[in-house]
């Protein structure tokens, strides 16, 4: 796969932003930090796999780090999604093996 950058036009700015407060639960991931007018922003997010955090790395937009992007062609989220689907059937498989117990 290649990543990509898509730009992002969120309704917020990141710019001079507080470090953000990070929360994910049954597929929601919720975003909170404080903006550079000391406004409180809280965004939310659906059908979340998983959430890495990055401070610098050789990919992505290095023209600017005061926007949102949406990585395409994820090749972490791949992984995490292969990854998940083994771990499932793994669970499923020990989960059906416990039921089975007794005589």
């Amino acid at each position: 796969m290649s990543e990509r950058a898509k730009l992002l036009q969120p309704g917020f700015s990141t710019a001079d932003a507080e470090y953000p407060d990070f929360a994910l639960s049954n597929g929601v991931l919720r975003v909170e930090f404080t903006d550079w007018r000391e406004q409180r922003v809280v965004v939310e997010f659906a059908e979340v796999a998983g959430v890495r955090w990055q401070e610098a790395g050789p990919h992505g937009p290095e023209e600017r780090d005061d926007s949102v992007y949406e990585i395409m062609d994820s090749d972490w989220l791949e992984e995490l999604l292969v990854a998940r689907a083994r771990v499932k059937k793994t669970t499923d498989t020990l989960s059906y093996a416990s039921m089975r117990t007794g005589p």
